[in-house]
């Protein structure tokens, strides 16, 4: 489970975020902050993988960005704000924000932020620590040892190619969404969201075979409703986009 800390401004009510479902995302948030010497202080000692930077437009909190950047080497910035002038996000994205999100929050830009953003922590920690770098969805369904992982793995598996929530495949096995979580992330190392996605790009793979397949046509086979997304989320994981993974295994023919 990847560890959060809202760190937020002057003037920012703090309110219109405390009600994210960070456990859905297999997230924990462990602190929220404001922009004292205290805090930062704390905020550092706890090391966390991710912090939401929380302003109306405060460039200063930049300042305090590059502080615990220099401080937690691993960690994944993200900037939360109502506010949307042009100078502000390009100075957000020059000082190293990785991802930039507007109140009101929309859940699936939220999701997709926070996806992003773990996947950008398990990189650095690959890199600092020499470790295999990559999305890596090689398992054998029957060692898993938990009875309630496998079956879930099951269904996922059989419905992944449509619209298919977490709640859903716990509600299937009988459990909560809470508890699914935890177990996919204890026994796999992974989030719900990355299972699905893994099953589906697997699939995709497959497809991606067939020259004469559209891309459309393949995202919405596997499971996605924009190629867009599918586009973004195969590069993401990959490595690469669909088109040149598809050009490599032809040329490999």
């Amino acid at each position: 489970m990847y560890s959060v800390v809202l760190v937020y401004s002057e003037g920012f009510d703090i309110h219109l975020v405390e009600d994210i479902s960070w456990e859905e995302m297999n997230c924990e948030a462990v602190k929220t902050a404001a922009c004292t010497k205290e805090e930062i202080v704390e905020i550092i000692n706890l090391q966390p993988d991710i912090i939401f930077l929380c302003t109306e437009e405060d460039n200063n909190i930049f300042d305090i960005a590059d502080e615990l950047a220099n401080n937690i080497p691993d960690c994944v910035f993200g900037l939360i704000s109502s506010e949307g002038s042009f100078e502000f996000a390009r100075n957000a994205l020059n000082r190293g924000i990785s991802k930039y999100i507007m109140l009101p929050l929309d859940s699936f830009e939220l999701v997709e932020s926070v996806e992003c953003m773990q996947y950008m922590v398990r990189e650095k920690k690959c890199l600092r620590y020499g470790e295999k770098s990559g999305f890596d969805f090689d398992f054998e369904l029957e060692q898993i040892g938990s009875f309630a992982v496998r079956n879930a793995l099951r269904y996922i598996e059989k419905n992944y190619s449509r619209k298919l929530t977490l709640e859903e495949v716990a509600g299937h096995i009988h459990i909560s969404k809470w508890h699914l979580s935890k177990l996919l992330n204890s026994y796999l190392g992974k989030s719900f969201n990355d299972v699905l996605n893994g099953y589906r790009l697997k699939e995709a793979k497959q497809l991606l075979k067939d020259p004469y397949m559209k891309i459309g046509m393949i995202a919405e086979a596997v499971g996605y409703n924009d190629s867009a997304i599918f586009s973004h989320v195969f590069k993401r994981l990959e490595g690469m986009t669909a088109v040149e993974y598809r050009n490599k295994e032809l040329a490999g023919r």
